[in-house]
């Protein structure tokens, strides 16, 4: 038992006393691999020839001391066969005198330190002792009886050979030499000491060898490595390594040159490309920001520089104000003279709405006869009302059109932030509101936004109740608007619009109860009574021309709602259509917030069968995003960029990129709002492949709604591929 606690004992402190040993061959290892390839293959090459010399050297010395034992064991061995047949006679008479002489004749050999010839019974006839030998002598051991063969003992600096002596077959006594090992151990030494400069003076050799080698490999690697580096940190793609052989190192080179070729063409034509794109950029985001008749701002810069404008005004304690202009009698100016002098009446207003502002002020047009102003840093209540009072005397006077005075005025309404609110979208609303109140008051005047206005809070208190009602009492219908394609103006399909016919106020506006609806997520039930409604008149309506698609207007406030998706996507179950029969519309500022639970959600509409659009779709950066985050089928583009259409080139611009836009992205694009033949004329020629609005169909009951399916299949009007 005690066995294995002991080995296991002994194995522990092993374990632990080698585990930091790993730390310093590591380090090692590390600073090897720093070390230039140059330096290894020197360090590799002297290595190996010193380890080949010291082999060598190694060797011959054990061969020559071999050999030199060999010799003297030789020499030993005749000089005790002479001295033995010279002593012969004097052993078998006993004469010391004449074996005495016979000794005294090995003076001639230094390296012979003593000899003796010894009787039969071991006793000494004679002894020589060398002068030479005084510090090496151990003596010759004294023998009882003659050896029956030669031995040899080695001391530390002598050998001793015992042999006996024969004579016809008999052995009569012996001698005994002794050796000196002195000169085997000098030449040894001497070839030791040869053997260790002749290798110190090949390693210098080889050496030097060896880094002229190194250096020629490596030089070639090391003008590479020095272009890598040139290249890394200039970013020139011009440079180029030098080939100077024809072996590997050069072919690298070869191959490091042809990859920079192919990397200087990439790099120049991925420059040209950005240089490109910057341009498009540029030239799209001047479209995409700016009207193309009057050169303002457009809408979607006004949303987009509304929203920093106030951030920043409550950031910083300032006040903003956001001021909406509606020209008094352009439409009928614009239908009278027409479009063209209708761009150009807006041109003029423009003029006169940048004269009139403060530098720090922003003028807009949203489109048709509709201009905003952003009036930032100083926006008092009293400044507010300076500069619409002087706007509105400055639209007043008469314009100059091809040589006739025409009139118009402007209604401006204003909002205040913080005062009346922090948000983009009251803001606007409350700067509409007074606008209106403006336009009831007479025209050509402004009104600044009062909480109080008793009026409207009463309608909109009325018509949240009123909405309940309406729900479940069938007041709300659905119209629908048809969707013709540009080229060969057949039916594709049609738009679903919400209408409410109020008992007691008539036919009420969907901008009046919409946003009510929203805000009381009446919008929930409302949204799926729409979607029944519409698929079983869908159905219908399929059995006359199964192409026929519908779109319906998806709220962002049911995108908020897992139910309320849910609830959309059973109806499409239970009904009868198929996959793609049902699109629903969602507009940019349903959008708003963009989150990964939005995007999930749309993308179970998308697996549940339902196709998705981007309505009032722009070039705007918001847009171009939105068509990145979530999974559309088709754009809608929106009606402002349509009202701005003409023969002009500048007007038909913006359109072109977006149809270009959805072109690109694989996406189905529809333009709404066309009014006019000439519009819808345009359209077609830059590609936009269908298209809805007041000129192709207004929207209709569903009677009204069959009765056009049936004509259109009739006529063969109704495109198959819908």
């Amino acid at each position: 038992m005690g066995r294995p606690a002991s080995r296991d004992a002994h194995q522990r402190p092993a374990a632990e006393a080698g585990a930091p040993c790993r730390h310093p061959m590591r380090r090692n290892t590390m600073k090897q691999s720093r070390r230039s390839i140059r330096t290894q293959l020197v360090a590799y090459g002297v290595s190996l020839t010193a380890l080949a010399l010291a082999i060598l050297m190694l060797g011959t010395l054990a061969y020559n001391t071999w050999d030199k034992y060999r010799a003297l064991s030789g020499a030993m061995h005749v000089g005790a066969d002479v001295i033995g047949r010279n002593s012969a006679a004097a052993i078998l008479f006993g004469d010391e005198a004449d074996a005495a002489e016979v000794l005294s004749s090995l003076a001639a050999a230094p390296d012979i330190l003593h000899a003796t010839v010894l009787l039969p019974d071991g006793t000494r006839l004679a002894d020589y002792h060398s002068q030479a030998g005084l510090g090496c002598r151990h003596g010759i051991a004294t023998v009882s009886v003659v050896p029956e063969s030669s031995s040899l003992q080695f001391s530390w600096c002598s050998v001793q050979l015992h042999k006996p002596i024969v004579l016809h077959g008999q052995r009569i006594g012996s001698v005994a030499l002794e050796y000196s090992l002195a000169p085997l151990f000098s030449s040894i030494l001497f070839e030791l000491l040869f053997g260790i400069l002749a290798i110190l003076l090949t390693l210098l050799l080889s050496l030097l060898i060896w880094r002229r080698f190194a250096t020629r490999i490596t030089l070639p690697l090391f003008h590479l490595s020095r272009v890598t580096q040139q290249v890394s940190q200039q970013q020139d793609f011009s440079l180029r390594a030098v080939v100077a052989s024809n072996d590997e190192v050069g072919r690298l080179a070869s191959d490091f040159n042809g990859m920079m070729d192919q990397l200087q063409r990439y790099d120049v034509r991925l420059k040209e490309e950005l240089r490109q794109r910057r341009a498009a950029e540029a030239r799209l985001n001047q479209l995409a920001y700016h009207d193309s008749v009057t050169g303002l701002h457009n809408r979607h810069f006004f949303k987009e520089r509304l929203d920093e404008v106030i951030d920043q005004a409550c950031r910083h304690g300032d006040g903003c104000a956001v001021l909406m202009i509606d020209l008094d009698g352009f439409k009928k100016i614009n239908d009278t003279l027409g479009h063209d002098m209708g761009d150009e009446l807006l041109r003029q207003v423009a003029s006169r709405l940048r004269n009139g502002v403060r530098d720090s002020d922003i003028a807009c047009r949203l489109g048709g006869d509709e201009f905003a102003i952003i009036a930032r840093g100083d926006a008092t209540r009293d400044q507010i009302q300076q500069l619409a009072q002087g706007l509105v005397e400055l639209m007043a006077p008469a314009y100059q059109l091809q040589g006739k005075r025409v009139f118009v005025t402007g209604s401006i309404g204003a909002s205040l932030c913080p005062e009346h609110a922090a948000d983009k979208e009251l803001l606007v609303k409350y700067a509409d509101i007074a606008m209106y109140q403006a336009k009831e008051k007479g025209k050509n005047g402004y009104s600044i936004y009062r909480p109080e206005s008793a009026t409207y809070l009463d309608n909109l208190f009325r018509i949240e109740n009123d909405l309940h009602e309406a729900l479940v009492s069938n007041q709300l219908q659905l119209h629908y608007q048809p969707r013709y394609t540009t080229a060969d103006r057949k039916l594709v399909g049609f738009e679903a619009l919400l209408r409410w016919d109020h008992p007691e106020l008539g036919q009420i506006a969907p901008a009046q109860f919409i946003p009510v609806a929203e805000n009381t997520e009446l919008i929930l039930p409302i949204g799926e009574w729409i979607l029944q409604q519409a698929s079983q008149r869908l159905a219908e309506w399929k059995r006359i021309a199964p192409g026929l698609k519908l779109s319906l207007n998806l709220s962002g406030q049911q995108l908020k709602h897992d139910e309320a998706i849910e609830g959309l996507v059973s109806i499409l179950r239970a009904s009868t259509l198929s996959r793609g029969d049902i699109e629903l519309e969602l507009t940019e500022s349903s959008l708003l917030e963009i989150t990964e639970v939005i995007r999930v959600r749309m993308q179970r509409l998308l697996e549940s069968g339902f196709l998705l659009a981007l309505d009032g779709f722009s070039a705007g950066y918001s847009s171009l995003s939105y068509l990145h985050s979530f999974p559309f089928t088709r754009i809608k583009i929106a009606r402002s960029f349509i009202e701005q259409l003409s023969p002009d080139p500048g007007s038909q611009a913006l359109v072109s990129a977006m149809v270009a836009i959805g072109e690109t992205l694989g996406l189905d694009i529809t333009a709404q709002g066309v009014e006019y033949a000439e519009q819808l004329d345009i359209l077609a020629t830059i590609g936009c492949s269908q298209a809805q609005g007041l000129y192709l169909g207004e929207p209709m009951s569903a009677d009204a709604t069959r009765e056009l399916i049936e004509q259109a299949y009739n006529r063969s009007l109704i495109n198959p591929r819908s």
